[in-house]
């Protein structure tokens, strides 16, 4: 059946690719394709009312795909963009989410029936993007005279806002699918890796280049883990938990799991609280995961033989509970604070120890604080050091917290 109503336009350098794309697809959507970015922007200028879906290869030589999507991104922002690629570099995919909101992300070779399910589903979120605007528009128009009118435009435009919840969540789950394919090679990697020690005796030089792959590996899977888990965050999936956290005992059982790689840098940690026992109210995981991501950052960017004070402040009973942790390592730009808590940034400041950092930490630390009513600011001068500063209300249910105390005497 052929779909007229909606073009599509294919960016390819390569004619043979642009061949077939069109052998494949010209009898069922209205084509334009292009061997550069200039002559693609050229179509899309000329044919911009047809055009819906925007197909590019993300390598050519004088702009790259991601370059494309960025641009088209910011000039036409209601076309749907699709990258494809024979390249499976995670570092690729996740700016291009990030920076062009690509809808989908393709292998090359494509399977022609995967990805006409895709151009179908692509051309479906962009009609529904046109029928909210033109929705939303007549509700605009009719809402001064007609009450009844806008109730029943309403609806429309919720069931519309609903279909695109649920393209969304599809986007998600491919964005989930992508993180956990890039997952499987890496894996397959460190076991090879495991297995070439049985074969035979390895020099010193092998045995290096041996850990060196294990090490990258880890590092690799550790960044697709934090792309997921964040992912995960934003969706909401997982249930808050508020209950009465000591967080003194906490933060001890956390940093005495970062003894081990503070030994390595010859780094001192010094803990200090103003009470013994300070209680809060949060969800233990997601504390867990907030305390690990700093200290981990306040490690990472530490020269050798520094040290990182980690402190609760608690100025009268009524007031925040403030935790400090704070190091001194270089301290942070102007501009680093100002992109310190967004996703996939890079700073001037660098890991002192060679250690990997995926730029999504901070970004996990600030959206579980927010789920837990908690806040987060940062205070650090360049040479100086950083001092993370987190807030959180303090539990003050006396009798909670006395039967709290007498369940761990008795355990």
């Amino acid at each position: 059946m052929r779909v007229d109503h909606s073009a599509i336009l294919y960016i390819d350098d390569e004619a043979s690719n642009l061949e077939v794309f069109e052998a494949q697809f010209k009898a069922d959507y209205t084509l334009f394709t292009a061997q550069s970015g200039t002559e693609g922007m050229r179509l899309l200028t000329e044919h911009r009312e047809k055009i819906a879906v925007i197909i590019t290869d993300q390598r050519m030589p004088d702009m790259s795909g991601m370059e494309f999507l960025k641009h088209m991104r910011e000039v036409y922002p209601d076309k749907v963009r699709i990258l494809l690629t024979a390249y499976n570099d995670w570092r690729i995919i996740s700016r291009a989410i990030n920076d062009c909101d690509i809808y989908r992300y393709v292998s090359k070779p494509w399977d022609s029936k995967e990805l006409r399910f895709t151009i179908n589903k692509a051309i479906e979120n962009y009609l529904l993007k046109k029928e909210n605007q033109k929705l939303i528009e007549d509700l605009r128009q009719t809402n001064v005279h007609l009450e009844g009118i806008v109730s029943k435009r309403t609806a429309e435009v919720e069931a519309q806002n609903q279909k695109l919840q649920e393209l969304n969540e599809e986007k998600t789950a491919i964005v989930n699918m992508v993180a956990h394919d890039l997952k499987s090679p890496l894996n397959r990697i460190k076991g090879f890796s495991q297995l070439i020690p049985l074969v035979g005796e390895l020099n010193e030089e092998q045995k290096l280049y041996l850990t060196q792959i294990n090490e990258v590996c880890n590092d690799a899977s550790s960044m697709i883990q934090r792309f997921l888990d964040i992912n995960a965050i934003e969706s909401k999936t997982k249930e808050v938990k508020l209950v009465p956290i000591e967080l003194s005992a906490l933060l001890r059982h956390i940093i005495k799991g970062y003894h081990e790689q503070a030994h390595q840098k010859d780094i001192q940690m010094h803990f200090h609280s103003d009470a013994s026992k300070i209680y809060i109210q949060g969800d233990e995981e997601y504390l867990n995961r907030i305390f690990d991501n700093l200290l981990s950052n306040a490690l990472k960017f530490s020269p050798e033989g520094r040290n990182i004070y980690i402190r609760i402040e608690l100025k009268n009973p009524e007031s925040e509970v403030e935790v400090h942790i704070k190091d001194e390592g270089p301290g942070l730009s102007d501009s680093d604070k100002e992109k310190l808590f967004r996703k996939y940034q890079v700073l001037s400041a660098k890991p002192t120890g060679n250690e990997s950092s995926t730029g999504l930490g901070l970004s996990i630390v600030k959206t579980l604080l927010s789920r837990i009513e908690a806040s987060i600011i940062v205070e650090s001068e360049r040479g100086k050091g950083t001092d993370f500063i987190t807030f959180f209300q303090p539990y003050t249910d006396i009798e909670s917290i006395k039967a709290l105390e007498m369940q761990e005497e008795d355990a």
